[in-house]
């Protein structure tokens, strides 16, 4: 009987860390998806409308979004975030040429960039956190 409770106590423990693992990646996925959306400067809008969120594989090319306001491309991040399943990994990628010219300073509207200040204040947002 013992060794049964154990067992289930060793369950009940996997499924809680399972379900907490979950919803601290898809919090992380979602606020990161946010924050470059938000970051990312705008002239058309294709660099906003290029971020793409994927599970286990990274994405490669581009897309021809156009998404001033980046809601179209943050809905469907979101699509994406729904199904993630605990402990999978997750990719935010925008693939565009210039991506990484803005990254350096390129554009007066994001001189710091826009990934990583995004991951400068998600590891605040986190270290803040409680444990």
């Amino acid at each position: 009987m013992g060794a049964s409770f154990n067992i289930q106590l060793d369950r009940a423990y996997e499924v809680e860390v399972r379900q907490k693992v979950l919803a601290v990646t898809r919090r992380l996925a979602f606020e990161a998806l946010a924050r470059v959306i938000q970051k990312s400067p705008v002239r058309e809008g294709r660099f906003r409308g290029n971020w793409q969120l994927a599970i286990g594989v990274r994405p490669d090319g581009v897309v021809e979004a156009i998404d001033p306001n980046g809601g179209a491309t943050q809905a469907k991040g979101m699509q994406t975030i729904a199904e993630l399943q605990p402990f999978q990994v997750v990719y935010l990628v925008n693939n565009l040429p210039y991506a990484e010219a803005l990254e350096n300073g390129h554009s007066q509207q994001a001189p710091a960039g826009v990934v990583a200040v995004t991951v400068a204040e998600l590891s605040a947002f986190f270290s803040q956190a409680p444990s």
